[in-house]
């Protein structure tokens, strides 16, 4: 299993994975959404293929408390959806958003979407 940042090549595949979702709560990904700085996506995928297939993706987002202060804030799990291995996956993304958040400097991360 490999877990990367998401780019823009990896959108058609995370937006099927989000419309196989059962409760279809999430919308469609548009390239803005992998762009903006203040999201940290990753995804994961199989690696022993030679075409690389995405089966979870995850996004969490940077909220600022302050423009004066934009190295501070809250870190918030905004989106995840897995069709394998969802619990080492979710574990493996909380443990990369948080190398990011210490990174960013963030104060505050809240994961309770899992």
């Amino acid at each position: 299993m490999i877990i990367r940042p998401a780019t823009e090549a990896d959108l058609p595949m995370i937006n099927r994975l989000i419309r196989q979702q059962e409760n279809r709560f999430l919308e469609e990904l548009m390239l803005p959404d992998i762009n903006d700085p203040l999201n940290i996506s990753f995804i994961a995928a199989h690696d022993d293929a030679e075409k690389q297939m995405i089966f979870a993706f995850g996004q969490a987002r940077q909220i600022e408390t302050t423009e004066a202060d934009q190295q501070s804030g809250e870190l918030l799990q905004t989106i995840f959806v897995a069709v394998d291995q969802e619990r080492t996956v979710a574990a493996q993304f909380m443990e990369q958003w948080l190398l990011e958040a210490k990174k960013r400097k963030i104060k505050r991360v809240n994961f309770n979407g899992f």
